[in-house]
């Protein structure tokens, strides 16, 4: 089947007819929907899913599932986001990897070197694991476990403090979405909820995004949570383990009040970098209507051949939130 980008440089709907057209600005789509006919305007948006680096799995379902988020509009919406590098970078404008919430760890002068090298260590060996798409998920799972308990073991035997974890957030390296600003403005003026889902560090998370004027009470984030005694050091962890292959609502019973007062918003876009993001809704039994973005942040052929199974709309080595932000300003327009 075309990718949208192949059918939206060709072809323009225009009163039932299909008319070859070459460098298309404006356009309508037409979908049968709810016994009748609808008509969706998406010139902004075609201008996003048009572009070589976004391929949408199944045009007509994805146009169903956004003309069903506009009508609902947005009292049924929420969204449902993965952190490192889903709404943060991937790799900074000078082309350097941007480091996710563990692997900032690394970088913080007041933490032991040596402990900032088994760190390292341990992303080196675990992370390609974690995005090969040739893995199973039951062999992954362990894997997962293993990686995330060692790194956590590590802070707890360096002595880590709660100055250290400020000290890490602000050498974190970490540098946020290109117009996630504005992404996320727009969802605080229209009361959608943001929930983020993060399998790393929540405190460091929270200081980041703080730091960065994006923390509005709109967003709620379920990530792993440092516990500290009354002297500020570090003594464990939250339970359960959030890594990226278990972090769902089904996890998440410590959060059960955001799930409930939230439980008429029946509508989900969902943000991910990672095969197992795409579970982030398991076990909301209450959702109706899911719009799934995976952003895929190494150009490969079997990476992309495995998310375009699993997301409605891939979006390739993109280091902005274009694509989800057009998506929003014609839903909630």
């Amino acid at each position: 089947m075309p990718t949208l980008s192949e059918q939206t440089r060709n072809l323009v709907l225009v009163s039932g007819a299909v008319v070859g057209v070459v460098g298309v600005s404006w356009a309508l789509y037409r979908w049968k929907q709810r016994g009748k006919l609808r008509t969706l305007r998406v010139a902004e948006l075609l201008g996003e899913l048009a572009k070589e680096h976004v391929h949408v799995r199944d045009l007509e379902r994805a146009g169903e599932i956004m003309i069903a988020l506009m009508e609902d509009g947005a009292d049924q919406l929420q969204v449902v986001s993965d952190f490192d590098r889903t709404l943060s970078r991937s790799r900074a404008p000078d082309g350097k990897p941007v480091p996710s919430c563990h692997g900032a760890i690394e970088r913080c002068h007041l933490l032991d070197p040596e402990v900032a090298k088994e760190c390292r260590k341990l992303f080196e060996f675990y992370f390609p694991k974690e995005i090969d798409p040739s893995i199973p998920k039951e062999e992954k799972f362990p894997m997962m476990v293993e990686w995330w308990t060692s790194v956590h073991n590590l802070l707890v035997k360096a002595r880590v403090t709660v100055e250290t974890v400020k000290a890490i957030a602000s050498d974190s390296g970490i540098i946020l979405r290109d117009r996630l600003q504005e992404m996320f403005e727009l969802l605080y003026d229209r009361k959608v909820p943001v929930l983020i889902f993060s399998a790393g560090l929540s405190n460091i998370l929270e200081e980041v995004i703080n730091s960065q004027g994006v923390l509005y009470d709109n967003v709620t984030i379920v990530s792993n949570r440092m516990l500290f005694d009354e002297v500020g050091l570090l003594t464990g962890y939250t339970e359960p383990l959030l890594h990226t292959y278990n972090k769902n609502a089904a996890s998440a019973a410590e959060y059960a009040d955001y799930f409930v007062v939230n439980k008429h918003r029946r509508n989900v876009i969902l943000l991910g970098d990672t095969i197992g993001d795409t579970h982030m809704i398991d076990g909301l039994d209450y959702v109706n209507c899911v719009l799934k973005l995976g952003f895929l942040n190494e150009n490969n052929a079997d990476n992309l051949k495995a998310y375009k199974e699993v997301y409605d709309i891939v979006i390739v080595c993109d280091e902005s939130v274009n694509v989800p932000l057009a998506l929003l300003h014609r839903i909630l327009k």
